[in-house]
């Protein structure tokens, strides 16, 4: 089987957390997450999807960076839109996601549909997915979630402001009906220039001060195994976006990334309904 079609496989195996979720965000040292790792060793198998693997985002926001404004502030219903892939080949033939992640209080929700990498300039310069741009070609439900991605980038004059990339290890419940994620992300990296992500000349510059970012994933409620381990490690519970952290250090070493937070225009509220 090729790397495109496992790539595909991959998103399928992770999509029953991808509908509704809630998420728990620790920033934590390399020698607590080693130790987490451990304890956690019981409870858990490493994600069938792939046992390590780099992820790689390309966020799309408003002129005045309002969707980096409402996650600042920590406004209660937020949402990013953003490019993704899986893989840390530039010049691979692996699929790239347009995800949209919405946030409402505590619950998460993340759709996202798989596109041709060739066909992302196209998609970004006419704000438009055609099915000939998409992996899933006569889908539907893709068809839908590439016009909803693309009606709010138009609706919201988006374009990519920001790169992040970082290293993921992810772990799933050993129980089957368990829909729980645990995921360490290491190596925290970004790149001001999106325009060169995806043809392998992004200048990253690494975040080193953030050593380890710990998500804990679930529906509905969590075993009691996981209230023990938080417990235990006396975890606090952070408000962490990569997206937010990325933009102030690229601003604190001199980019202009646009967005003023005296002059942010109001998101369009319609946008927000049609994921209410």
């Amino acid at each position: 089987m090729d790397d495109f079609n496992e790539t595909l496989i991959a998103a399928a195996n992770a999509a029953r957390t991808t509908a509704q979720r809630f998420e728990i965000k620790y920033v934590i040292s390399e020698a607590v997450a080693q130790a987490i790792s451990a304890h956690i060793a019981p409870y858990v198998v490493p994600d069938p999807a792939g046992a390590q693997y780099s992820v790689v985002s390309v966020y799309l926001d408003t002129p005045d960076l309002d969707l980096y404004w409402r996650s600042f502030v920590g406004e209660c219903h937020r949402y990013k839109l953003r490019i993704r892939s899986y893989d840390d080949n530039e010049e691979g033939m692996d699929p790239l996601f347009l995800e949209v992640k919405q946030r409402i209080n505590q619950i998460t929700r993340k759709t996202r549909v798989a596109i041709l990498r060739e066909k992302l300039d196209e998609v970004i310069a006419d704000r438009n997915a055609p099915d000939e741009c998409l992996c899933r070609r006569g889908d539907p439900a893709a068809a839908a979630h590439a016009n909803r991605f693309c009606e709010m980038m138009a609706f919201l004059a988006a374009t990519p402001r920001v790169a992040v990339k970082y290293r993921r290890e992810p772990f799933v419940s050993r129980v089957d009906h368990e829909p729980l994620r645990i995921t360490f992300d290491r190596r925290l990296a970004c790149a001001a220039d999106t325009s060169s992500v995806w043809n392998g000349c992004a200048p990253w510059r690494e975040l080193p001060e953030v050593p380890v970012v710990l998500e804990i994933k679930f529906t509905d409620c969590y075993p009691a195994w996981v209230e023990r381990l938080a417990r235990q490690f006396d975890l606090r519970q952070e408000s962490f976006s990569k997206y937010v952290y990325c933009v102030d250090a690229l601003r604190r070493e001199g980019f202009a990334l646009a967005g003023n937070a005296n002059n942010r225009m109001d998101t369009p509220e319609i946008c927000m309904r049609e994921f209410t």
